[in-house]
């Protein structure tokens, strides 16, 4: 059985890809995700702390993911 972080997670995944394809503000994002099903059985509190910072620090985890780069990998 998944925890309630655990389905926090999953649906900020999923809030983090919508956000990378459409670039709408987490605040629609976030209003979208809670209509999935099974979304009630989540920690909303943290589901929303992991998808406002993903969003709000995208650009230095990006930088981050850059220096972890394995070599040879494409970039």
């Amino acid at each position: 059985m998944k925890s309630s972080r655990y389905r926090s997670r999953e649906f900020a995944l999923q809030g983090v890809y919508q956000w990378l394809l459409s670039h709408n503000a987490a605040r629609e994002i976030a209003q979208d995700i809670t209509q999935f099903r099974g979304f009630d059985k989540c920690d909303a509190l943290y589901f929303r702390d992991l998808l406002d910072g993903v969003i709000r620090d995208a650009e230095a985890i990006d930088l981050f993911a850059r220096g972890l780069r394995i070599a040879g990998m494409p970039e």
